[in-house]
């Protein structure tokens, strides 16, 4: 998925959560931290793919399970699990097994990923669903979550 489709599913979450302003800002960083963690990782070569580390669910759990303790990390969490959720059908069946790192290990990266990942995915129905989200979340839901929590 996009990084405008991970913004779109993040802003659906925040409305479906009750998420405003501070919580719902929190929520949209979570949504965006999978790819902060491998994107680096994958590109120095310490990682065997771009989607390990920050796509794993073994990771998620054990951040889902910190911010549920803290109780103040709970936008966090549903932010990060946005993103694998928005991952996952892509993912589904090719390249489940960078979800499950590092009991699989994925394999490795094409040798030009980003433009062979660019341009395959700006040209497929996927893409163009997304748009369609990223739209929907920006007319219908956005402003709201802007707004200040009163």
């Amino acid at each position: 998925m996009s990084p405008l489709g991970h913004l779109a599913l993040a802003v659906l979450a925040a409305r479906i959560a009750g998420y405003r302003g501070r919580a719902a800002a929190v929520l949209l960083v979570g949504a965006f931290l999978p790819d902060v963690v491998d994107k680096p990782l994958g590109a120095l070569g310490l990682v065997p793919s771009f989607h390990t580390v920050g796509h794993s669910v073994f990771v998620l759990a054990a951040v889902g399970a910190v911010c549920l303790a803290t109780g103040r990390g709970r936008p966090l969490a549903l932010g990060w699990l946005s993103h694998l959720l928005g991952d996952l059908p892509l993912a589904i069946p090719r390249y489940l097994d960078h979800y499950i790192w590092p009991a699989l290990a994925p394999p490795a990266p094409p040798a030009d990923p980003v433009r062979g990942y660019v341009v395959g995915y700006a040209t497929s129905p996927a893409f163009a669903a997304e748009l369609l989200l990223f739209g929907l979340a920006l007319v219908l839901v956005a402003p709201d979550l802007l707004r200040a929590e009163t």
